[in-house]
């Protein structure tokens, strides 16, 4: 399939080797890898959903359950062991739409509801918290995201956003909650922000957030897809008044043209940071015939550090995805790699400063079959995961029938990830805790409540 014509297609990239601004490391997988496995009691059904925390706990959902599973906690054949179940209850909503899991909160939207459990409580799963999110019926939730800083377990504070992405102009509402160690619980703000998607008249299907190594604890950025496939960006600062939309910048990923709703879509999009600390989005798309999507790609986002305005900037066609059909995706949290499934393999591929500027690929990169049961949906509930150490990455992905792929690569004298200079981000001190969990008061409170935890078997 051939890429798209434009300023940035890969007619127009030449080899980097000659003014590389970062270093490049080789990365080869480690004897045994890949591996596959299943997730035990899982559904029949296939899942509208799965999620992969940075932590190896995955949670898979149907419309009326979602399980959680932890990597590494296997019984005798071998089958990752589920640890938990929640089964929505009629007063939640008629059926789960998504889920997100951070490293202490575990998210879940239904058709009318948001509810949060922290997991990783040893007593297990206790009672949500919960919040009627869709405004009188007048707002319905579609995809949803957490950004959490600091964690549960350790001597200091930690705060989460979460980003719920729905219907109409009011595309994405954000909604915030805090650890406190000298109330040993999770608490919440009453009330939402909103960021306006202008003209939109259908839901944002993908949503997520700015790196923890670009945020600062005041400002932080956004990102969703819409079903028209517009790509919006906002800049959130949050000031001693409240939280609110500092900028906004969009990007029609579709050139203008309307395509046959099943010629093609988008199936992932992640902001990320270049080594040298520019934001970028790594956009994943599958591609089939009379599809009019730009093939996937990678878009820099142009910042003003004076007033946080953004821009989107001239998009980079990635030629190395040779089919079009691209699952899925992400980038390593060192901005080093991108990870991606396209068809039934696994394709990493490295990145590199271009001669003219932005982002470009080695050559040489790296293929091997997925091992996962994509089934006829191909990568609707598909996730992937990257958990980077000193000269090592451990790639875990699930797909929609309960199958997790996992694989390791040795990556020869690569350092842990480092903060970029030009964008300082102060260090927040992290934190304890015993199983805390959350409650959104609809009201002017936001001192939250703590629960018994049971789990759910």
């Amino acid at each position: 399939m051939s890429a798209v014509p434009g300023p940035s297609s890969p007619t127009h990239r030449r080899s980097s080797s000659v003014a590389a601004c970062f270093r490049t490391f080789p990365a080869s997988l480690t004897a045994g890898s890949p591996s596959a496995k299943q997730l035990e009691k899982f559904s029949s059904k296939p899942a509208i959903s799965t999620t992969i925390s940075s932590s190896g706990w995955i949670a898979i959902s149907t419309p009326a359950d979602v399980r959680l599973y932890r990597m590494g906690d296997e019984d005798r054949k071998g089958n990752i062991k589920r640890y938990a179940k929640v089964t929505l209850r009629s007063n939640q909503g008629k059926k789960i739409r998504a889920t997100a899991l951070s490293d202490d909160l575990l998210a879940i939207i239904t058709d009318s509801h948001l509810l949060v459990y922290e997991y990783r409580d040893p007593d297990g799963l206790g009672s949500p918290m919960e919040k009627q999110i869709d405004q009188g019926g007048r707002w319905r939730p579609k995809a949803v995201k957490i950004f959490q800083k600091g964690s549960v377990g350790r001597r200091s504070e930690a705060y989460a956003w979460i980003a719920v992405g729905g219907q109409g102009q009011n595309g994405v509402n954000l909604f915030k909650c805090t650890y406190s160690p000298y109330s040993n619980c999770w608490s919440s703000q009453a009330d939402r922000v909103i960021l306006p998607c202008p003209g939109n008249t259908g839901f944002v299907r993908i949503v997520g957030f700015s790196p923890s190594r670009f945020n600062r604890d005041d400002i932080f950025m956004v990102l969703g897809v819409t079903e028209s496939n517009w790509m919006h960006c906002w800049t959130v600062r949050e000031q001693s008044s409240g939280a609110g939309m500092e900028s906004h910048c969009d990007f029609d990923i579709s050139c203008g043209t309307v395509a046959p709703s099943n010629s093609g879509s988008v199936t992932s999009a992640e902001l990320f940071l270049c080594p040298l600390g520019n934001p970028y989005v790594f956009c994943s798309v599958n591609r089939k015939p009379g599809c009019t999507l730009l093939p996937t790609f990678l878009i820099p986002i142009g910042t003003s550090h004076f007033d946080w305005s953004t821009t989107f900037q001239d998009e980079c066609i990635l030629p190395e995805f040779t089919s079009g059909q691209v699952l899925g995706g992400t980038v390593t949290p060192n901005g080093h790699f991108i990870v991606a499934i396209e068809g039934s393999e696994v394709v990493l591929l490295t990145l590199q400063t271009a001669v003219d500027g932005g982002l470009t690929c080695l050559r040489d990169h790296l293929r091997w079959n997925c091992a996962l049961r994509l089934g006829p949906s191909g990568g609707a509930a598909l996730s992937i995961s990257i958990k980077e150490s000193f000269g090592r990455l451990d790639i875990v992905a699930v797909d929609g029938q309960g199958s997790v792929m996992s694989a390791q690569l040795s990556v020869a004298n690569m350092p842990p990830t480092q903060l970029p200079h030009r964008v300082p981000v102060p260090q927040t001190p992290e934190m304890p805790g015993n199983g805390a969990i959350f409650q959104l008061s609809s009201g002017e409170s936001t001192e939250g409540s703590r629960y018994s935890a049971s789990s759910t078997s």
